[in-house]
């Protein structure tokens, strides 16, 4: 009798073991990632096709509990993404051989190339996906927060053609145009990583103008409370060493 109790004992504290291995340690912080991804038309196709590798490398190293959302640039964010955002959340207590994790990420590989391959927009709304993915990193509470922007860093809408705008020509005007622009705590405790895409407006750009750009990014992140601002010229190649180095 004292045999067979100690044998449903170990059974029981087996079960215990395992239940408490298919569930995320409270320990570990839990990961935000929005991932902004420019899919207009504008964006050379090699530079595409290594954003969105980048991207899917992003959502296949999701870890328990932790939240992934993508978001496509396109010429209208307050009109044109309604349905278009992509989430991701992993749950936290695990099916056997990880089947949950190994269906999310095909499915996210089925989402986002499907969502590049219907994507027909000309002009950029940079800021407008920014600001679509700060209200995602708003909903963030503990979790640690990163975005990263993959883009050629044109806007390009209704209200600003950064190819032309007398602003962005030299470095003192860009900036005083992103602080006109930036919110106060619009990325609190956020980690930016700025990826550069090559694209057929930049080529054309006097270096001047495209330096004036980056700066004009940098300070509106800055501004707008970022933790940090990272800015890759070879936006996939330095971010994926960056963000996804094992």
């Amino acid at each position: 009798m004292t045999a067979r109790l100690f044998g449903w004992g170990a059974v029981a504290a087996a079960c215990l073991f395992l239940l408490n291995s298919c569930t995320v340690s409270g320990d570990r912080q839990r990961n935000l990632t929005v991932i902004v991804i420019d899919l207009t038309r504008s964006v050379e196709g090699p530079a595409l096709e290594s954003a969105i590798e980048l991207v899917e490398q992003g959502v296949q190293r999701i870890e328990r509990g932790d939240r992934v959302a993508v978001i496509p640039i396109n010429g209208d964010a307050a009109a044109q993404s309604q349905g278009a955002v992509l989430r991701y959340v992993a749950a936290e207590k695990r099916e056997p051989y990880d089947g949950d994790l190994h269906r999310l990420h095909g499915q996210a590989r089925k989402d986002i190339e499907s969502l590049a391959a219907s994507a027909t927009h000309v002009r950029s709304d940079i800021l407008g996906a920014v600001g679509l993915a700060a209200e995602e990193l708003s909903t963030a509470g503990s979790f640690r927060k990163t975005l990263v922007v993959l883009t050629d860093f044109i806007q390009d809408d209704r209200q600003f053609n950064f190819r032309a705008d007398k602003r962005l020509a030299e470095q003192k005007s860009a900036h005083a145009l992103a602080g006109q622009k930036a919110r106060a705590k619009l990325l609190p405790d956020t980690q930016v990583y700025l990826g550069f895409l090559k694209s057929r407006d930049t080529v054309s750009l006097h270096p001047g103008r495209r330096e004036a750009i980056r700066d004009f990014w940098e300070e509106y992140f800055r501004q707008s409370g970022a933790a940090s601002v990272t800015w890759a010229t070879d936006g996939p190649g330095r971010l994926k060493a960056t963000l996804y180095a094992d």
